[in-house]
């Protein structure tokens, strides 16, 4: 029985990965009232939050039904409920992330909706980070993540082709090339 839950759960990662790929690579865009492209975390980890926050209030129930002692509850309920938190703030965090870019350069929000702008005369440095699965884009003063999952990556890493010289993405986007196959 541990070999076919351990089966189910790999293909289910596989899945997942498989649809993240396919959402960095759709083309029906988003875009602001600018014009500019609007990239945002895939809804999987959306999904993925509702999920946690259901074992969190299944291990909650457990707690109150399934537990020996007052001391298991106890730290049965305190995980459902640490459990339940961390879907919340994972929903919170996917809808709240966005980068646009467009003609002038890069606006960055996050989950709070603090917002780094930078312009694409300002870019001194792209690297690709194959830990984080990102891309990083610094000026003299700024920097902003790019995950390689948001929605719409590619139509983004077109539009930095033509906005920047080769000499400045080349290498940064070259590892991100081998890293990720293109999916049909």
């Amino acid at each position: 029985m541990r070999h076919v839950i351990i089966f189910i759960g790999g293909i289910a990662a596989a899945l997942a990965v498989r649809m993240l790929n396919r959402d960095a690579e759709k083309k029906d865009l988003e875009f602001d009232k600018d014009g500019d492209i609007v990239l945002r975390m895939s809804k999987i980890y959306d999904f993925l939050g509702y999920m946690i926050i259901a074992f969190g209030l299944m291990a909650v129930a457990l707690s109150q039904f399934g537990a020996e002692s007052p001391m298991e509850s106890l730290i049965i309920m305190i995980i459902g409920i640490f459990t339940i938190l961390m879907g919340i703030f994972q929903i919170v965090f996917v809808r709240g992330i966005k980068v646009m870019a467009g003609q002038v350069g890069i606006r960055y929000v996050n989950f709070t909706g603090k917002e780094k702008q930078i312009s694409w005369d300002e870019i001194k440095e792209i690297k690709f980070v194959k830990f984080k699965n990102s891309i990083y884009i610094t000026s003299n003063t700024e920097g902003i993540r790019i995950r390689m999952d948001f929605v719409g990556v590619r139509s983004f890493i077109d539009l930095m082709k033509g906005k920047l010289p080769a000499s400045l993405y080349g290498q940064a986007l070259d590892k991100f090339e081998i890293q990720r196959p293109r999916y049909k």
